[in-house]
């Protein structure tokens, strides 16, 4: 199975500015999306396995055991900048608060 997940922005008229994917043979999944103030996008969820968590041409390949978190930082145009994972050989759980 190929697991893949897709970001996109669009602007307030609803004009498709890019899309970004990234994907698995395992299982991903986003449990939140929050944007900052200068515009850096920060996605949490948990995959398994592994992923590469570069949507771009660059591989930034992280192994999974179990089903583990991670929180990716992305710039405003969503190019990867940045992937933090956390796992503990269990099933965790990922959740975004916004405020």
């Amino acid at each position: 199975m190929i697991c893949m997940t897709r970001y996109f922005q669009f602007k307030g008229d609803g004009e498709h500015l890019w899309t970004r994917t990234w994907g698995s043979f395992w299982d991903i999944s986003i449990a939140g999306i929050a944007v900052s103030h200068n515009g850096e996008i920060l996605i949490s969820g948990t995959y398994s396995q592994g992923v590469d968590f570069d949507p771009g041409e660059g591989e930034v390949y992280k192994k999974g055991d179990g089903s583990d978190l991670y929180l990716l930082l992305l710039d405003p145009n969503g190019e990867f900048r940045e992937v933090l994972v956390w796992g503990s050989g269990y099933w965790t759980h990922a959740q975004t608060r916004g405020g």
